[in-house]
């Protein structure tokens, strides 16, 4: 059935399913808003009457264990996709952006989903709703706001004019990420300025990594590489975020990563 509906809907319908599981989440028995809570804040709390405790408290367990047997189920569905033979995890960028083909959209979806499912939970954060809808938002910023920088990837270029354009094609690429917000990490509870660091240092790595592709497309199938682009990320995170913030964020967005390209690996 889902092959039948288009591509559209079927990502809204995924993101759609991902949030009533949040939600589910959210209704568990040990995650009650008392739960948490010292002796002395609940005995301030107004208590509900003897049978509506008691309903809460069955639908919690009852939540509780749905919970639990999706996550068993997800188990078949890890967080580190495996990625089939000879099929990088990563892409460069003409790959993801060329011609009219919704394979390309399709992959740079599915791709940076996943990665930032990876990165997100490797730093604890699994309160995040990350929506493939975002990247697909992002794919469509980029081919139509974008298209001279694209356009530019596709060229036989030597090394540094390569890196000369996948950096201000990655630089591009960060903005519209951080414009889009599909990691959804303001619903985790942190100070603003803290959401907007983490979105950055979860957020870079995934640009760093397709510009590395880009760069020297045999990287494509290094399994370390977003290793290697997470740890560049935290190593310039001040300097990233102070240019993000700058008139010309871009431009120096661009200059930065020319730098890291340009050096690593």
């Amino acid at each position: 059935m889902l092959r039948e509906i288009s591509e559209d809907v079927r990502v809204a319908l995924k993101d759609r399913l991902r949030d009533i599981r949040h939600t589910v989440r959210c209704h568990r028995h040990d995650a009650h808003p008392s739960a948490g809570s010292s002796r002395g804040e609940r005995m301030l709390l107004p208590r509900p009457p003897i049978a509506a405790r008691e309903f809460d408290v069955l639908l919690g367990h009852a939540v509780s264990a749905f919970d639990d047997a999706m996550t068993l189920a997800e188990k078949f569905a890890p967080v580190d996709r495996p990625a089939p033979d000879g099929v990088p995890r990563v892409r460069r960028l003409g790959d993801y952006f060329a011609g009219t083909d919704e394979a390309g959209a399709r992959a740079f979806r599915r791709d940076l989903y996943y990665l930032a499912r990876q990165i997100l939970s490797r730093r604890g954060v699994g309160s995040a709703r990350i929506h493939e809808a975002g990247f697909a938002a992002v794919h469509a910023a980029m081919k139509t706001r974008r298209a001279p920088l694209i356009a530019a990837l596709s060229a036989d270029l030597d090394r540094p004019t390569r890196v000369s354009a996948a950096s201000a094609a990655c630089a591009a690429l960060l903005v519209e990420l951080l414009d889009h917000q599909p990691l959804g990490i303001d619903s985790v509870e942190l100070p603003a300025g803290e959401i907007h660091k983490l979105e950055v240092l979860c957020l870079t790595p995934l640009v760093l990594a397709c510009g590395f592709a880009t760069v020297d497309p045999d990287l494509q199938m290094e399994p370390d590489l977003m290793e290697l682009a997470s740890y560049a990320a935290e190593a310039r995170l001040d300097r990233i975020l102070a240019a993000a913030a700058s008139p010309n964020g871009e431009e120096q967005l661009a200059s930065l990563f020319a730098v890291l390209l340009t050096h690593l690996p």
